[in-house]
C-alpha cells in the first residue's frame, strides 16, 4: 500500500495542480493515504476535488521553511492539525520566500508550538538534506536532531525520495533513540523534479504503512469507520503492537502472535533491540541485560522457536 507525505502543487513550487495532483492519485494503484503539504498555506487543500476524499485517506499538510536560534536552517512539515487556530493561521500566507530581504525564515520554534497549539504534529522535513542541498553527515544530523528535540520536535521524515535504504535505517534508528514519530514523503513536484508520487526512497521506494509511526497516532485520532474498513489489516497490526500495560508483557507477545503483519514488525523491532553491539560497552548494566533477555525470548516465541 502506497503512503506519500509529502506533495507540492501549484499553490506553492510544484507543476501540478491539486486537481491533477487528485487525479493522478486516483488512477495511481495503491497511494490509498497521501498529504498535500505545500509552503506556508491550505490553499491547496481547499481547492482538492471532493471525490478525491472517497479514493485516498487524506492529511492535511503545509511544510514551513525555518531557521532555529542559532540560524540553522530548516524544514517542518506540519500534520493533522486545526487550521482555524489563531495562532497557525498566523503563520500562513507568509511565504518569506518571495521576500526580498534575504534568507528570511520563520523562528522554528514558534512554528513547532502554533503546530502543537493546533493539535497537529510537527515533524523535521529530509533531515538529512532536501532537493540539491549537500548530505549532511550523521553527526551533523544528531546534532540538529537534539537542538529541534529540546524545541519540542515530535516527529522525522526518516522515509524520502532521495535518501538510500542505509540513511534511512540510521534516520529510523535516530527517531526512536529520541521517541519522534517516523514520518516519510516523495517531496514530489510534478515537472520541477525527477520524482514520482508514493517514492520514497531511492533503493526501496514503497513504503507499508506500519513503517510510519505517524500513521498509528493519526489514525488513533481518526474513528471513520471507512478509514477502519480500507486498513483493517494494517491498523490490526498497528494497535497489536501497543503494549497494553494491564497485561504482562508476555502475554502481549502471544496477542502480536495471532496476527503475521504484527509478528513481523515486531521480531525486526526486537532483534534491532536486542543487538548487544549497538550498546556501549560501559551502558551495559544488570538492567539492559535483563530487557535484551526479555526480547530475545520474546523473539523466539513469535518465531516459533
Amino acid at each position: 500500500m502506497f503512503v506519500d507525505l509529502h506533495i507540492h502543487s501549484t499553490v506553492s513550487d510544484g507543476t501540478d495542480t491539486p486537481a491533477e495532483i487528485a487525479e493522478k492519485i486516483s488512477r495511481k494503484d495503491g497511494v490509498k493515504i497521501f498529504a498535500l503539504t505545500d509552503h506556508e498555506t491550505i490553499t491547496g487543500i481547499e481547492k482538492l476535488p471532493a471525490e478525491i476524499f472517497d479514493t485516498a485517506f487524506f492529511i492535511a499538510g503545509v511544510e514551513f521553511f525555518c531557521k532555529t536560534t542559532n540560524g540553522t536552517k530548516c524544514h517542518i512539515l506540519a500534520y493533522f492539525f486545526n487550521a482555524d487556530n489563531e495562532e497557525f493561521k498566523d503563520m500562513l500566507y507568509k511565504d518569506l520566500r518571495k521576500c526580498h530581504v534575504g534568507d528570511a525564515r520563520q523562528d522554528a520554534v514558534t512554528v513547532i508550538n502554533a503546530i502543537k497549539e493546533a493539535g497537529g504534529v510537527a515533524v523535521w522535513a529530509h533531515p538529512l538534506g532536501g532537493e540539491g542541498e549537500p548530505i549532511l553527515t550523521q553527526a551533523e544530523v544528531l546534532s540538529r536532531l537534539q537542538a529541534l528535540c529540546n524545541l519540542g520536535i515530535q516527529g522525522l521524515e526518516c522515509y524520502y525520495s532521495r535518501y538510500t535504504s542505509e540513511q534511512e535505517k540510521f534516520l529510523a534508528e535516530s527517531a526512536r533513540r529520541n521517541n519522534l514519530l517516523i514520518s516519510g514523503g516523495s517531496d514530489y513536484h510534478g515537472l520541477n523534479k525527477t520524482i514520482a508520487l508514493g517514492e520514497l526512497g531511492a533503493e526501496s521506494p514503497v513504503v507499508k504503512i506500519h513503517q510510519l509511526t505517524i500513521l498509528q497516532k493519526i489514525f488513533e485520532q481518526n474513528k471513520s469507520p471507512r478509514i477502519r474498513q480500507a486498513f483493517d489489516e494494517e491498523i490490526q497490526a498497528l494497535n497489536l503492537l501497543t503494549h497494553d500495560e494491564k497485561i504482562s508483557y508476555f502475554d502481549y507477545v502471544q496477542r502480536i502472535k495471532s496476527d503475521e503483519l504484527a509478528t513481523q514488525v515486531k521480531i525486526a523491532d526486537l532483534n534491532h533491540n536486542s543487538d548487544l553491539s549497538r550498546i556501549p560497552q560501559e551502558a551495559r548494566t544488570e538492567k539492559v541485560f535483563k530487557r535484551v533477555e526479555k526480547y530475545q525470548q520474546a523473539s523466539k516465541i513469535l518465531g516459533g522457536d
